[in-house]
């Protein structure tokens, strides 16, 4: 895990966060109140960059299997410690992986639990994405 570019990430998401506060209200948010509204819409945007990395990896296994290309590897660097644990649970089906529908069951949950911790925070209006 990169420290350094999850915190620029972060303090990013903190700057877009106060700046459309801002601009909707006119007030600054206090900080503890923007930490974690930050911080649960990094995560929010980390699942969201999941959900469409598997989404590309299961058209692109369609379209081009065993490709060489380096956006594949990379997408395949990206997903496969994900994907790699529901593999192992499942048995194999003849060439049929089930393994994203199960992590994309998991996206939704985690989804629906960053909604639920952002509206018991009280920062649920302030996550765009979520």
């Amino acid at each position: 895990i990169d420290l350094a570019s999850l915190l620029v990430a972060l303090i990013l998401q903190m700057l877009m966060i106060a700046l459309l506060i801002a601009l909707q209200t006119g007030t600054m948010l206090p900080v503890l109140p923007l930490i974690m509204a930050s911080l649960i819409g990094l995560a929010a945007y980390l699942v969201k960059i999941y959900f469409f990395a598997i989404l590309a990896m299961i058209i692109l296994s369609w379209v081009a299997q065993g490709g060489n290309n380096p956006a594949l590897r990379l997408l395949f660097q990206l997903t496969e410690p994900v994907m790699a644990p529901f593999r192992k649970l499942l048995p194999p089906m003849g060439g049929l992986d089930l393994s994203p529908i199960f992590v994309f069951i998991l996206i939704n949950i985690i989804q629906i639990a960053l909604g639920h911790l952002a509206s018991s925070l009280g920062v649920a209006g302030l996550v765009p994405w979520l």
